[in-house]
């Protein structure tokens, strides 16, 4: 009897397993296939877990839902078979109460999923605040996304005891019903057996046939909730399979043509195209481009003007709404997707990069990336200049580049992903801005590469930095969406009107004409004008996301999220363990709701041997109408009272675990806040974070809620029962307990296996999915796992470098910087810094320059208490006004001290919102708001959109270019009025235009003396130029340093500066 059930169970799981796996490529590969759409899937997966949810519904409830429906259907035939009269008395409750029960459940539909609404909001704040950590910390954000997040976390509540409201409304009626059932089966059944018209057996048997049906009917209801939210989820992922972009484009065709080759010639007529998010607004206006196969073409313009859109229209990441594009005389509908991805290469502006080594980040450019050997890489790392950097890691090509690469400078990311795109090789080749955050020597040598490689090769280069163009060169000028210029770069220069976009000074923007013969194949290859489109069309200013996707491979793709480190191992608490922290993390009113929750368990578990008595006591006056009747209302009064104590028992118990899960979740969140930067960048993924902090904490409240309840009910019932049989029959009592031990000895067996492969299951997928549970003991291992993980982000320890300041300055200016030395916690063996020492003086501007990797950016994270600081025995490595930074109060540094980042951070909200993040008081003033836009050159796009300032942007919302978010990026420093403000290489993702703002901005503000002293971190000349000193870097040392125009005739500045000369 058991072992069908425990071996049809492990069938089901196992059976389900693979159903998931085959299903999640199914799910995430039309993902991949269609059109992007605003939004986080990523965040959306993680937080909703659906595939998870609908895993769990299909395999325990869905297999016990056919096992114990065919039960009922089976026991149903025979009541019927024996006695049709008797077993519509029965059963003549259950249709009410199944109504009843129905009726209850629509309505917990729609609190499941505002509940999962509201979790996949809190996901999403976890998940977007760790990503950009760094970002947050600086900017003092960490209470308002702890506010942010307990918000979430309170309406998910608040729908959850709605759910569990109704569904302990539902188990009380189910558990009236069953017992309330025997009161009009025995009393109707007397009195068939008393007239003749039936015999006892057949009543006994159409009873007991009834009744096995109404208990299976009684546990088919109590998984309703978990199959009411698999079909929730599934209803949600099958939305997402078949979504189609509105306003994005017509229905796109799948495409089945595969040409056996590829020449690259492209051509792009008339096309239009606007994002979902804001469909009235076209990022393409008419656009017509030909890039002639085997030839190297620019396109230029302004931030927002449409650039980046080509790029992902011609990799069919989109499709346009309107218009033709036709690749080798194919419509590229038509072609296969397959076909668009092996020959054509996207080197997007923002580099993605996995959590695996230099190496597999070069090799994953190909589909055998695990057929790869280093040996076949060279060739990529000196086109991409990585030799130096790969010297310099601490173990060599094999080092890891952490999480987004975020142990690497944005220069050198860049070079890995040019080296992987080396590695693909295919015949079409789009680099969008892909040298922005290389230095000018790099830069010089890594574009004369590309060049060389890619002769006789379609390339289409999107960039803003007119140094790349030489003179030959076909250049594409887009504006407004709409193409307004075309031709060779000689030929616009002397067209008036193009001074935006071919700046004038020839100084600094001269090629070299020495290397003409190798740097352009232009200028071997013959022109034809008249296959090239011109279209001089002026469109509206159109809205052209790079969209903030947190939908990033390197979450799934992430190996060092598959294996979970010894230390969580060895800190897996007991259930005791955990639950002993139930009613530390309670207030004092949810204490006594527990504790009438323990009664009403108590009370509960009570009324199953006094209903047995009862019941016995009914079935010993079967032949006496008088006795039955009065039994049979005593097992009535008992079903009510049943009834009654069900309800309160799971309410209340289902209230305390969701006070006591949240609780531990706020209190996660912030010591996962109070953590410095180093913890985020070992094994604490943001993927691992978010879903531990929201799918975890679900599975944690099943211990009290579910485990707890009944575990004291089994335990209390236990105890009863053996006591009474013991009194009644010690012999046979122990006979039937002889068995106990061989049970409990199969069920630790089994818990242990179903752990151990649930753990094995989890480090296999990874954060997108966990493995299912299977019977009511081994699901506690999953739950005791998870609830031990959320544990550990709860006693997390609060104190780190950030939390040992106390001391409070207005003042943050002089900047000392003495004999500091620095190494990555992460890499001990390799300095970043060497015996640095330099002043910053009050009210000045000072640039910090040298060739990518020198350890520029890692003075400006030292400067914001981002790492910490090296103790020095005498004097500060680090001071500001005089104080020992170590000593200083962080969260204040950090509002005197404003940073502006090479790559812009945007949070998922309104553009009001970005820019005054973090802050309170009259900073957050709209018109400071506008101000601080204005300075940032924003203001005009911002006033130019339906919903201004109230403009939803970044994750679910309107999508911006990089230099509009950049300058968002830099308005959000300005708005703050900081005393100390760090532009790192904040005008490398700007056009020039856009980039002459900024830095007369910075201009002004230098010249203003309102008490601001300014850092840059750059490699332009021209934000060089406006600084009063600079410092030069070379391998983590300072080689020289002074006023520019002294520096600029001594030979490391020089070198620097004809660096950019040349490129």
């Amino acid at each position: 009897m058991h072992a069908a059930p425990s071996s049809t169970g492990f069938c089901r799981k196992n059976r389900n397993g693979l159903k998931h796996n085959k299903m999640e490529p199914g799910h995430f590969y039309p993902v991949f296939k269609r059109q992007s759409y605003p939004g986080s899937f990523y965040t959306y997966l993680t937080s909703h877990s659906q595939i998870y949810e609908l895993q769990k519904s299909t395999s325990q409830p869905l297999g016990l839902l056919l096992q114990y429906s065919f039960r009922a259907i089976g026991s149903l035939t025979l009541a019927f078979c024996t006695s049709w009269n008797l077993s519509l008395v029965t059963l003549a409750g259950i249709p009410v109460f199944s109504a009843m029960a129905s009726f209850i459940s629509s309505k917990m539909k729609l609190n499941i999923e505002a509940q999962q609404a509201e979790l996949a909001s809190a996901s999403k704040v976890v998940n977007s605040t760790t990503t950009s950590i760094d970002t947050v910390k600086c900017l003092n954000g960490e209470a308002f996304e702890l506010h942010n997040f307990s918000n979430r976390i309170d309406g998910a509540a608040s729908q959850f005891l709605k759910q569990a409201r109704l569904n302990s409304i539902q188990i009380a009626l189910i558990r009236l019903m069953t017992y309330g059932m025997f009161v009009q089966g025995f009393w109707y059944g007397s009195s068939l057996a008393t007239s003749g018209r039936l015999s006892p057996g057949d009543v006994l048997r159409t009873f007991w046939a009834c009744l096995t049906a109404a208990q299976s009917i009684e546990f088919i209801m109590t998984q309703v909730i978990v199959l009411d939210k698999g079909a929730i989820a599934a209803s949600a992922l099958k939305k997402t399979l078949n979504r189609q972009t509105k306003g994005g484009g017509p229905k796109e065709m799948e495409g089945a043509v595969y040409p056996h080759h590829c020449d690259g010639d492209i051509e792009v007529s008339d096309v239009s195209f606007s994002y979902s998010s804001q469909p009235e607004r076209l990022s393409l206006n008419s656009a017509s481009f030909f890039f002639p196969a085997g030839e190297t073409t620019f396109v230029i313009g302004k931030s927002g003007s449409g650039k980046s859109t080509l790029g992902q229209l011609l990799t069919r990441i989109y499709s346009p709404t309107s218009g033709e594009i036709l690749v080798d005389g194919y419509p590229i509908q038509t072609l296969s997707k397959s076909w668009i991805r092996n020959n054509f290469t996207l080197v997007e502006q923002r580099s993605v990069l996995f959590n695996e080594s230099i190496f597999m980040n070069i090799a994953f450019g190909r589909h055998d990336y695990d057929q790869i050997r280093k040996e076949d890489v060279q060739e990529c790392i000196d086109l991409a200049m990585l030799q130096s950097v790969i010297d310099r890691m601490p173990n060599g090509i094999d080092t890891c580049v952490g999480y987004g690469g975020s142990f690497l400078s944005g220069g050198q990311k860049q070079r890995i992903v040019i080296a992987r795109a080396r590695l693909r090789d295919t015949p079409v080749l789009i680099m969008d801005e892909p040298t922005s955050a290389l230095d000018g020597a790099n830069r010089h040598e890594v574009i004369r590469a590309i060049r060389e490689w890619r002769k006789g090769k379609t390339t289409i280069i999107i960039t803003h930095d007119m140094s790349h163009i030489m003179d030959k060169d076909f250049v594409y000028v887009l504006d407004q969406g709409s193409v307004v210029q075309s031709g060779y770069r000689y030929e616009l220069e002397k067209v008036l009107g193009n001074e935006d976009f071919f700046p004038s000074n020839e100084e600094d923007y001269q090629l070299d004409n020495c290397g003409d013969s190798i740097l352009s194949e232009s200028a071997d290859m013959p022109h034809d004008k008249n296959r090239r489109i011109s279209s001089v069309i002026m469109g509206r200013l159109s809205i052209v996301p790079t969209p903030q996707e947190t939908l990033q491979l390197a979450d799934f793709t992430d190996r060092g999220t598959r294996h979970e480190s010894s230390k969580n191992k060895d800190q897996m608490k007991s259930l005791f363990q955990i639950m002993l922290t139930i009613i530390p993390n309670l207030t004092v009113g949810q204490r006594v709701l527990l504790l009438l929750g323990v009664l009403f368990t108590l009370c509960h578990s009570s009324t199953t041997p006094i209903f047995a008595y009862f019941l016995s006591k009914l079935q010993v006056t079967f032949f006496n109408k008088r006795s039955a009747l009065k039994w049979a209302l005593a097992v009535l009064g008992v079903s009510i009272s049943d009834g009654m104590v069900s309800f309160f028992m799971h309410y209340f118990l289902s209230l305390c675990s969701q006070a006591w899960v949240d609780c531990l979740r706020k209190r996660a969140f912030r010591r996962v806040l109070a953590q410095p930067k180093k913890w985020f960048e070992e094994e604490n993924s943001p993927s691992q974070l978010t879903a531990c902090l929201a799918r975890d904490g679900e599975e944690m409240r099943e211990i009290l809620s579910r485990f707890g309840g009944y575990a004291l009910v089994a335990t209390s019932i236990a105890v009863i029962a053996t006591v009474w049989s013991l009194a009644v029959c010690w012999k046979l009592t122990l006979v039937a307990l002889s068995v106990g031990p061989v049970v409990y000895a199969i069920t630790r067996g089994f818990e242990r296996i179903s752990g151990l492969w649930d753990r094995r299951c989890n480090e296999a997928r990874g954060a997108a999915s966990e493995a299912s549970l299977t019977f009511p003991v081994p699901q506690i291992s999953v739950s005791r796992e998870r609830g031990s993980r959320l544990l550990q982000l709860a006693n997390l320890a609060g104190a780190s470098h950030e939390r040992l300041g106390y001391l409070r300055v207005a003042t943050p200016t002089p900047v000392k910087i003495t004999r500091l030395n620095f190494q990555y916690p992460s890499r001990p063996d390799t300095p970043v810094l060497k015996d640095v020492s330099f002043t910053i003086p009050e009210n000045s501007c000072t640039a910090i320059v040298g060739l990518s990797g020198s350890g520029k950016s890692t003075i400006a994270a030292l400067l914001l208490a981002l790492e910490e600081t090296p103790a020095s025995d005498s004097v500060p490595a680090i001071s500001l006004g005089g104080v020992d930074i170590r000593d200083l109060h962080t969260p204040t540094l950090r509002s005197v001290v404003a940073i502006v980042s090479q790559q812009p951070t945007i949070f998922p909200g309104t553009i009001e919102s970005n820019i005054s993040y973090g802050l309170e008081g009259p900073l957050r003033d709209p018109r400071n708001v506008r101000d601080a836009a204005k300075a940032a050159g924003i203001d005009e796009f911002v006033s130019s959109l339906p919903q201004g300032y109230s403009t939803v942007i970044g994750d679910g919302g309107v999508g911006l270019s990089g230099g509009q978010a950049q300058r968002v990026v830099i308005a959000r420093a300005l708005v703050r009025r900081p005393r100390i403000l760090i532009l790192d290489e904040a005008t490398s993702a700007l056009d020039p235009a856009s980039a002459e703002i900024i830095r007369h901005t910075a201009q002004k503000l230098v010249a203003s003396q309102v008490g601001l002293t300014v850092v840059i971190i750059t490699h332009a000349n021209e934000m060089m130029a406006i600084a009063d000193n600079v410092v030069v870097l070379e391998q983590g040392r300072v080689v020289d340093s002074g006023p520019y125009k002294t520096l600029a005739k001594r030979p490391h500045l020089q070198a620097l500066i004809n660096d950019q000369h040349r490129t």
